[in-house]
């Protein structure tokens, strides 16, 4: 069973995965990474609770609890009775801890993640953290959440710790009605008597017999119970993992989608409004026309709308009115995956993966050979550069790039964009790093 159970937090993880990649640009500008990293690493985690061996154990504890209470009746009906007036009392206790634990656990998967986005942010920051000398003022923000996490898990813990007693409690409880009414049943035989075949004498044995009973139907309720925090933990970190895989990506293809065909790339916006949410209006009634091969430059105030314009021609976003066409073809008429492969784009904070600089030039087109590597820095005077770098282009450029000038990550980005080949290229203030001589 463990191997099942970890079989499926494997495939949870995979699909959790594969969906944040396909959601639209939307949903990443209000997620954090680090909320996103904790959901598919702490909370999957805690799901596998449900997963694992114990799982197993508690179904086989649950059957003795159903054979003992059968043993119960037929062994002697008025005392069985009795013995499970307490189970209405159980059920009840276990209905409020569960509120309480689920509770009391859902802050600890909130917690956890504030102070996963919290080092996820920071780590990536760093740099700026020690230019404004924050180092201090960073490690207090830490502390508070790491304060705060442990906190909730405090709380959690005496949530957890004052519901095994209760159990414990309601399991002497039952020794005591038995005993209780045990008692009145020898000193009173005739007490909730029906007849001699469903309600037996009761003698002394029969009450220590009974005794034993109570004590072998709640010891695997204290493993019932054991796994029942655990089951809360695990459906609160559940309730954040599901909540991802149901929201649904704001940009989805029409079930009619199309691959997009070879294109010459004429693009036409016709009059366009757009919005991000409900906010102010970004665009309105924006036209624009591009024709095949032209090379035109969208140049305006910051704020203006020019990467909003690249990012609805990627189709990152809808338009709210309007239409975008390529080729006289709408490009919410064709798949997402086809168009983005008719564009290549080089934005300004030019993203490098973990590993070489061939490996990150070779992003979008896994098949491309060195020389089609060395042509594509050829195309943009970027060749010397690179072949200065410590290793050529097997260099290793570091988490983000990090190990690579702003100028050099920019150079890779504009190349990787150049290898795929695309039949429109965007340069989103691309080259703003990159040297007035290699610029020109």
């Amino acid at each position: 069973m463990s191997l099942m159970g970890q079989r499926a937090v494997y495939d949870i993880r995979q699909e959790l995965y594969v969906h944040v990649q396909e959601m639209s640009e939307e949903f990443h500008d209000h997620s954090s990474s680090g909320r996103v990293i904790s959901r598919l690493t702490n909370d999957v985690d805690r799901m596998s609770e449900l997963l694992g061996g114990e799982l197993i154990n508690t179904f086989a504890q649950i059957f003795v609890v159903f054979a003992i209470g059968a043993a119960m009746f037929i062994a002697n009906l008025r005392l069985a009775i009795v013995s499970l007036l307490i189970i209405p009392i159980l059920l009840l206790t276990t209905i409020y801890f569960r509120k309480v634990l689920r509770e009391a656990y859902r802050r600890t998967r909130k917690t956890i993640s504030n102070v996963t986005s919290n080092l996820a942010e920071s780590i990536s920051g760093a740099k700026v953290t020690k230019s404004f000398a924050r180092e201090q003022r960073s490690a207090e923000i830490f502390s508070e959440l790491n304060e705060a996490d442990y906190q909730s898990n405090v709380d959690a813990g005496k949530a957890q710790a004052a519901f095994f007693p209760v159990i414990r409690f309601i399991g002497g409880l039952g020794t005591a009605v038995i005993l209780l009414f045990g008692g009145l049943f020898l000193l009173s035989p005739t007490f909730l008597y029906v007849s001699e075949a469903l309600t037996p004498e009761v003698t002394l044995g029969t009450i220590v017999m009974f005794v034993q009973f109570s004590d072998s139907f709640f010891r695997p309720i204290l493993t019932i119970a054991n796994f029942y925090t655990s089951v809360q933990s695990a459906f609160a970190g559940g309730e954040r993992v599901f909540s991802v895989l149901d929201s649904e990506s704001a940009i989805q293809d029409l079930p009619d989608a199309l691959p997009m065909p070879d294109v010459e790339g004429h693009i036409k916006f016709n009059n366009v409004m757009f919005r991000y949410g409900e906010g102010p209006i970004v665009l309105e009634n924006f036209n624009l026309s591009i024709e095949p091969g032209e090379t035109i430059a969208i140049v305006g105030d910051t704020g203006a709308g020019k990467t909003t314009i690249v990012s609805l021609l990627n189709r990152f976003y809808d338009v709210v009115k309007g239409s975008i066409q390529i080729d006289d073809i709408d490009i919410r008429s064709v798949t997402q995956n086809s168009l983005h492969s008719k564009i290549g784009l080089v934005l300004q904070d030019a993203f490098l993966f973990m590993g070489t600089v061939k490996d990150n030039i070779k992003y979008g087109r896994q098949d491309a050979t060195d020389d089609e590597i060395i042509a594509a820095l050829d195309a943009i005077g970027a060749r010397r550069i690179i072949e200065n770098l410590e290793h050529g282009l097997d260099t290793e450029v570091g988490e983000r790039g990090s190990r690579l000038s702003e100028g050099e990550r920019q150079l890779v980005s504009f190349a990787r964009a150049l290898l795929a080949d695309p039949k429109i290229l965007i340069l989103d203030e691309a080259t703003s790093s990159i040297d007035i001589y290699t610029e020109y």
